[in-house]
C-alpha cells in the first residue's frame, strides 16, 4: 500500500476514534467548514480559553485533493460584540498533511497552519458558528506560503 493511501486510511479512522473517545465530553463538536478546504471540522475545548480542532476535508483549488490538520487555539472571548452578541477571537498554530494529484505526480505536502477567526456560540443549542483564515506554509514538496479561508458550524455533545 503507497504512502498516500496509508495517510489517507489514517485521516479517514482517525476522526472516528476521536468521536468514539470524546463525544461524551460536552466540550467536544463537531460540524463542517465550506471554503477551502471544504469538509468535517471537530473541536474539543481543553478549558475556557484553549481548545484544539481539526478538519478532514479537500481542496477546492489547485491539484490537492484531501487536506487533515490540527490546530491549537487560543480564544479572546467576548472581544468584541455585534449588538448585544458577543463574538470571540481566536488564533493559534498547527500542522496539516494534503495528499496532492496532479497530472504528472502524486504525494504528501506538509506544513504548518497559523489560523484567526471569530466565533460565536449559541450556548442554549449547543451550536457554534465561525469564520476563519489560516496562514499555510507548506514545507513539501516546495516551500510556499497562502492562506486558506472558510466558514462553518460545530454542534456540541
Amino acid at each position: 500500500m503507497s504512502l498516500s493511501k496509508k495517510v489517507l486510511w489514517l485521516a479517514l479512522l482517525l476522526p472516528c476514534l476521536t468521536y468514539s473517545t470524546l463525544s461524551q465530553a460536552e466540550s467536544f463538536g463537531i460540524g463542517g467548514i465550506i471554503g477551502d478546504p471544504t469538509g468535517i471540522s471537530a473541536k474539543m475545548w481543553l478549558d475556557k480559553k484553549t481548545a484544539i480542532d481539526g478538519a478532514f476535508a479537500w481542496s477546492m483549488s489547485g491539484p490537492r485533493a484531501i487536506h487533515v490538520h490540527g490546530d491549537y487555539l487560543l480564544h479572546e472571548l467576548s472581544l468584541f460584540r455585534i449588538g448585544r452578541h458577543p463574538m470571540n477571537l481566536y488564533y493559534g498554530a498547527g500542522a496539516r498533511i494534503s495528499s496532492y494529484s496532479s497530472d504528472d505526480k502524486t504525494g504528501l505536502g506538509l506544513g504548518a497552519r497559523a489560523p484567526l477567526g471569530i466565533a460565536y456560540e449559541f450556548r442554549k443549542h449547543s451550536v457554534e458558528l465561525f469564520g476563519e483564515f489560516s496562514l499555510i506554509l507548506e514545507l513539501t514538496p516546495r516551500t510556499e506560503a497562502f492562506f486558506n479561508f472558510g466558514i462553518g458550524g460545530r454542534y456540541y455533545f
